[in-house]
């Protein structure tokens, strides 16, 4: 595949969230340049570049954080770029943030339960909470514990955990082996793989090329803000300048 190559295989993709010809822009600064990624029911999709590629500014975008010059965000047939965040996450898109963004000095219980704002059944709630604990068994030994007294990979659990309190249909993780052990990174991708054989639609941003690769259904390369390599992750890892850019081989 050639980097710039768009495979016709792309248009038969029945997208759960599609990004067509997207523009932001920070103050005069042109950030991402005409980006369009497609995400298709239950796949796990994933982002990989290097550093200040724009990988963030379109998480950033999809969550309603920034606003898009140009193009548009479609999720589950209807657009979302016009939304506020709050709203977005009540259409079924939860992310993780960077850094993981928990709330410190609240209990692992508490940080659990703000997950689920968007949702006024009580019973779903409650199912979501057991299923949560269920897939982070430390989660429930340690509920009453403090967010602030986790290590880096527990923390990065109870982050997911939150996000799937919301019960999405679409999942974002940005980073989420930035500053892991290697074995908090590989529980990490496997629980990924767990929750994604449940139902929910990923995508992921990650520096891991390799990791992140590995387990995703499809994946995108972005460079300088421009979408610039697409494909099967396992053939993306085979390209030639992927693994000298990327991969050091």
């Amino acid at each position: 595949m050639s980097r710039l190559s768009r495979p016709t295989w792309v248009k038969n993709i029945m997208s759960l969230l599609s990004v067509n010809d997207v523009n932001v822009y920070y103050g005069d600064v042109h950030i991402l340049h005409d980006v369009s990624i497609s995400v298709g029911e239950k796949e796990i999709v994933s982002i990989v570049g290097g550093n200040g590629t724009g990988k963030t500014t379109l998480m950033k975008t999809l969550s309603g954080l920034l606003r898009t010059k140009t193009g548009s965000i479609i999720f589950q047939g209807q657009e979302i770029h016009h939304l506020l965040p709050y709203e977005i996450t009540r259409q079924g898109i939860s992310q993780v943030m960077e850094g993981r963004r928990l709330f410190p000095f609240m209990t692992v219980e508490d940080n659990l339960w703000m997950g689920a704002y968007p949702l006024n059944d009580r019973e779903q709630i409650q199912r979501n909470f057991a299923n949560v604990l269920h897939l982070f068994p430390i989660l429930g030994k340690r509920k009453s514990q403090m967010a602030k007294s986790f290590s880096g990979g527990e923390q990065q659990m109870l982050a997911i955990g939150r996000a799937l309190m919301a019960s999405p249909r679409l999942l974002i993780l940005d980073e989420p082996s930035l500053g892991l052990a290697p074995v908090s990174v590989s529980l990490i991708f496997d629980t990924l793989q767990q929750i994604n054989a449940k139902g929910v639609t990923i995508l992921l941003v990650e520096q891991d090329v390799k990791k992140s690769l590995s387990i995703a259904s499809r994946g995108y390369v972005i460079e300088h803000g421009r979408i610039v390599m697409e494909g099967p992750g396992q053939q993306l890892l085979s390209d030639p300048h992927l693994k000298e850019t990327y991969l050091g081989i």
